[in-house]
């Protein structure tokens, strides 16, 4: 009994430990996005972070403590921690933030209002897509500061405007290879060659044979003769040879291959809602063959800015890639497959041209080496593509309508090109091709959601959407094998432009709530025609 309550005791500190841990989550407001610099902490310690950037952030705590999440000018949220939570690597996101009912309430209104008829007329303060107070300046939720009652209404006072920035700079480097134990068993005993009628014989590359079912390599030596296939000889019976033994060559072909990313990302944000970002990535990957180093690059600029009750945004991507030794045409299962099927009393790696320049491998004619197809061949991918996009979107644009104009133009070009020398099997001469694309799009749309309006004693609303895209695409094809050539060239286009109107009616019937809700769709294209 003793023994056993001295375990336990033992034990109570690891159970107990096992119940701390870190949970990680984001937090975000109720329309969805996310809220930087909103405090987290376990209540009733002094253990407490913010959240990021994007929203995001990680405590440490145990189960049954109790969360607390604050941001000012928006209700407090509380949440209790679940064995589930900790170091799950799932993001736990509270209830969403909920901005405090004084911001809207008919006193702060009114006072937003009365400050604004000094220069003009303005709308209620439900319908501000973003609230202004007298000097222009933005009011958030992050910047209020007091909030009191004079003779001529409310007074709100709140902090300078803030710049937030975020510098983030991180590298992965993997390797990538292929285990023993996944690779195939290959027979390593016997040489080139096949049973005949006189016994096993060894046969060279000369002879055309294409089988490795000669004597076993333990029973042969080399004769030191000068012969292009193998540096040490020809083989023949031990004993009758200069007494080196055949060498059971390692054609091996799979290396280890690497991949490193670099990711450099700067963020910077105002409190009053506008923000730019800029966002570099690289990668460069060295393929399992330890052939090529390919490489890819994306630079990404994103910005948001707001200007009264109008919003911009606007986004650019560049891209390129380039891929040498691609696996173009199952480039690299023909390589796989001819190691794999070299007897082990021939060395790939002697080299791939014989002296008269012919391709040297185990079956002349019928067989590629892999070194050569590995090292002649000239496949390779190129990409580069552009895309921009702009936004613009105001609400209650002349006292009665909203609207949302999209923009965006893209074009991406690729090349894909295959070239194999002359001598390579399965091919009249050398093989060229080459594959172009290169395509532009194009497009446009325009929103307006215009304000409700009475008829009688229904109230009808009516949104309309225009849109514009077109998509060009140049396609380019060239094939030349030995003496044949081979061309194709087509140039494709299409544009549509479509319209769609609804208008809704809200009434009462026999009092309940009735919606009535028509459209109109008007579709025109380059290749359809109208309709």
């Amino acid at each position: 009994m003793k023994t056993t309550f001295f375990y336990l005791c033992l034990l109570l500190p690891v159970f107990l430990w096992a119940q701390r841990g870190t949970v990680t989550g984001i937090m975000k407001d109720s329309d969805g996005v996310p809220l930087p610099g909103c405090n987290v902490i376990v209540e009733g310690t002094s253990n407490g972070t913010q959240t990021d950037f994007d929203g995001r952030y990680s405590i440490e705590c145990a189960v049954g403590d109790l969360l607390l999440f604050t941001y000012i000018g928006m209700r407090p949220q509380r949440l209790r921690v679940q064995p589930g939570m900790l170091d799950s690597g799932k993001l736990v996101q509270p209830a969403p933030q909920v901005v405090e009912y004084i911001r809207r309430n008919r006193a702060f209104r009114d006072s937003l209002v009365y400050a604004h008829k000094k220069e003009k007329e303005t709308t209620e303060f439900d319908r501000l897509a973003q609230p202004y107070l007298m000097d222009r300046a933005y009011l958030s939720s992050t910047r209020l500061k007091t909030l009191r009652r004079d003779s001529l209404g409310y007074v709100v006072t709140h902090s300078p405007e803030k710049v937030y920035y975020e510098i983030e700079l991180d590298q992965k480097t993997s390797t990538q290879f292929v285990p023993l134990g996944y690779r195939p068993q290959l027979q390593r005993q016997f040489a080139q060659g096949r049973p005949s009628a006189s016994g096993l014989a060894w046969a060279g590359p000369e002879s055309g044979e294409a089988f490795s079912y000669g004597p076993a390599l333990d029973n042969l030596e080399f004769d030191g003769s000068a012969y292009a296939f193998d540096n040490q000889g020809r083989l023949v019976p031990a004993g009758q040879g200069n007494g080196i033994p055949a060498e059971t060559y390692n054609n091996r072909v799979l290396e280890r291959g690497t991949n490193t990313t670099t990711n450099l990302r700067l963020r910077l944000a105002q409190t009053k809602g506008n923000t730019f970002s800029a966002h570099y990535h690289n990668n460069r990957r060295r393929d399992i063959f330890g052939r090529a180093s390919n490489q890819s690059n994306q630079f990404i600029l994103d910005s948001r800015v707001h200007v009264g009750r109008i919003r911009f945004k606007g986004k650019l991507n560049f891209a390129t890639e380039d891929t040498g030794n691609a696996n173009i045409n199952g480039l690299h299962s023909q390589i796989l497959q001819t190691a794999w099927i070299t007897p082990p009393s021939f060395s790939n790696k002697q080299g791939n041209r014989l002296p008269n320049g012919e391709q040297r491998s185990y079956h002349p004619g019928f067989s590629n080496n892999p070194t050569w197809l590995l090292h002649e061949n000239n496949n390779r991918y190129s990409s580069d593509s552009f895309k921009a996009t702009f936004g613009i979107s105001e609400s209650y644009f002349l006292s009665f309508v909203d609207y949302n104009l999209a923009l965006s133009y893209g074009r991406q070009k690729q090349q894909l090109q295959v070239f194999l020398p002359n001598g390579t099997v399965g091919f009249d001469g050398a093989y060229n091709s080459t594959k172009g694309f290169d395509r532009q799009d194009v497009y446009a749309d325009l929103h307006l959601g215009f304000d409700s309006f009475d008829v009688g004693a229904e109230t009808v609303h009516v949104e309309s959407d225009v849109s514009w895209q077109s998509a060009r695409l140049n396609y380019r094809f060239d094939e030349a094998e030995g003496s044949a050539l081979f061309q194709n060239e087509r140039n494709l286009y299409n544009a549509t432009l479509q319209w769609t109107t609804m208008a809704r009616l809200f009434m009462e019937l026999a009092g309940e709530g009735l919606e009535i809700a028509v459209w109109n769709n008007v579709f025109s294209s380059q290749i359809q025609g109208t309709e």
